[in-house]
């Protein structure tokens, strides 16, 4: 299994998170990976740190191809690139990892 990792950490609890997807991208992701066969995407969990400034979402996939199909896939992609501008005006920062489950 492979983690996507996003990280998104605000400046101050003034700062609202952003959306984690949108109506059309949620729909596009059960299509193409949760309600795939077989499956890709097997797990969405979400953590918020003790000071409230951190925010982790976590998708575990079936395998390390699917984690990186899902990386590049061009829906997520742009959806991403819509809150670029939000982001940099607000102060929060984002970042995407791969990660080994352990």
């Amino acid at each position: 299994m492979k983690i996507y990792r996003t990280v998104f950490q605000r400046p101050n609890t003034s700062v609202a998170f952003p959306p984690m997807n949108d109506g059309a991208l949620a729909a596009h992701i059960q299509t193409a990976y949760t309600l795939s066969n077989p499956v890709k995407l097997l797990t969405i969990a979400s953590e918020i740190s003790q000071d409230l400034l951190t925010l982790i979402v976590t998708r575990t996939f079936a395998t390390s191809a699917d984690a990186l199909e899902f990386s590049q896939d061009p829906q997520f992609i742009a959806w991403q690139a819509t809150q670029e501008q939000s982001l940099t005006e607000t102060g929060v920062v984002r970042a995407n990892t791969f990660v080994d489950e352990a």
